[in-house]
């Protein structure tokens, strides 16, 4: 029926020299052979936004170093007619250049990313297909953290404009906002790296009709490619890393990529400068939601991603079997954060609610790995009063950096029933920019203790004032009882 290609550039340059070739009924040979990558999908020199019907680009962001493509084809008008198979691969050959950029071949093997989806109809289910990778297994950059901007406020600073923190801009996302007085404002915002290495850097931003045009410097350079390459007229080779954040109404949040980098351990920071605007928009702002940093190295060994998967599969046997629910316990101590997380999965989904395994969840509360932190939340929350030994741990989750894991923790101190929690989650509920998320769950919590919770009545009233929290705490004030 078709085919899906998505290309993420580990090189700068035009990577789409590769012809389509079709192989039918076991033939050798190219039964059919085409001219070029983007010929495939019905572009030239090199690939643009488009949706057409049968083709189009969905994203297209030029030739530089982590550039993303992703490409579609449906064969609906023009099919491949076979009897006994049908193969479909694409050669994986573009420019490649010497140091000075200029080009070394039109034609050679490159180490860019490809990964691809057909799609067909056949009769009944196919049985005899290997299983999908879990996930993280199909992702060639690993070990991603989401960064929220807000909270890096107190360490942000702005020339010629004013910052602040919008909540609730767009379900639910609240954003650090640069009110900019034209072109030269501009916002730098710090983060901090936890180990050398090379890395990629994602911007999530909001869009508006008076939103300007940025470019982006980290650690005051410019994240543009600096490298001039040689390219066919008239190829597409990206923005050149501006950004036009203007849209026609306000939404949040789409992908920018600021770049790949080498990063040491340590503070750093991204820049966004105001250069300009578009001629439709009203003002030169900007709003940023996240940073996400992403490992350009997978930290997980085929090992390690073996054995997770084998965890992940025990989460999934019924009935449940003793020697089932040891081993995802044992996952919860191994040193990849990717077992880990799969043996927390299963020993919740296994219900695990022994005393050993309420004291190994209680000891993944303090996880390096928020993931493993808010499975063992959840599992303790699933044991429910079995994991009354856990409750003080819990009550110091519920201070976590990750908003999940707070969330987590406070349905698992609701479950769990000790009226000796309520004070604490009072005070979850009345912490400054408290997600409603969180506020949610607190709610809940205080709601299932019922009479026992009657002080918890002035704060879950101010917070029934509080629009996407109001339904939880007015079911909590039900369940407690007016005085």
């Amino acid at each position: 029926m078709g085919t899906v290609l998505n290309v993420v550039q580990n090189e700068p340059g035009w990577f789409g020299e590769g012809d389509e070739r079709f192989y039918v009924d076991g033939s050798q040979v190219p039964s059919i052979e085409g001219t070029g990558t983007e010929d495939y999908f019905n572009d030239a020199w090199s690939f643009r936004i488009s949706d057409g019907l049968y083709t189009g680009v969905t994203i297209a962001d030029g030739t530089g170093v982590g550039a993303r493509l992703s490409a579609y084809r449906w064969h609906l008008v023009d099919p491949v007619p076979f009897r006994r198979s049908l193969r479909l691969d694409i050669e994986h050959s573009g420019w490649t250049y010497t140091k000075d950029g200029t080009v070394r071949s039109a034609f050679e093997e490159r180490a860019d990313l490809f990964s691809s989806v057909a799609f067909w109809y056949q009769e009944g289910i196919a049985s005899d297909q290997p299983a999908v990778p879990y996930g993280s297994a199909r992702l060639p950059i690993g070990n991603a953290r989401q960064i929220e901007a807000e909270d890096t406020l107190p360490g942000v600073t702005v020339e010629h404009g004013k910052a602040s923190v919008q909540k609730d801009v767009f379900w639910s996302r609240d954003l650090l906002f640069l009110d900019a007085h034209g072109a030269g404002s501009k916002i730098t915002v710090p983060f901090d790296v936890e180990e050398d290495g090379r890395y990629e850097l994602v911007a999530q931003l909001a869009h508006s009709p008076d939103y300007g045009v940025y470019t982006v410097d980290l650690d005051g350079q410019s994240t543009s490619s600096s490298q001039a390459l040689e390219h066919e007229p008239g190829a597409n080779m990206g923005d050149g890393g501006r950004i036009d954040a203007y849209f026609t109404e306000t939404y949040v949040a789409e992908d920018h990529l600021i770049g790949w980098a080498t990063l040491t351990k340590g503070r750093h920071a991204l820049t966004f400068n105001c250069v300009g605007k578009n001629a439709s928009a009203t003002g030169y702002n900007l709003g940023i939601d996240t940073v996400i940093l992403a490992a350009l190295s997978p930290q997980n060994t085929k090992d390690d991603q073996t054995r997770a998967e084998a965890l992940r599969t025990l989460g999934d046997h019924r009935p449940v079997r003793p020697q089932d629910v040891a081993r995802a316990l044992d996952g919860l101590t191994d040193a990849s954060a990717d077992v880990r997380t799969a043996g927390a999965w299963a020993a919740g989904q296994l219900g695990a609610s022994s005393p050993a395994a309420v004291d190994r969840f209680t000891t993944a509360l303090e996880d390096s790995d928020h993931v493993v932190r808010g499975l063992a939340a959840l599992a303790l929350r699933n044991a429910g009063t079995a994991s009354h030994s856990a409750t003080r741990s819990l009550v110091s989750r519920l201070e976590d950096p990750e908003i999940g894991v707070r969330m987590m923790a406070a349905q698992a101190l609701g479950r769990i029933h000790d009226p000796s929690t309520i004070d604490a989650l009072l005070e979850a509920a009345k912490v400054p920019e408290q997600p409603v998320h969180v506020l949610r769950s607190v709610a809940d919590a205080l709601g299932s203790f019922g009479a026992q919770a009657a002080r918890a009545l002035p704060t879950l009233t101010e917070l029934a004032r509080i629009p996407r929290v109001e339904w939880s705490a007015r079911a909590a004030i039900r369940k407690i009882g007016k005085p």
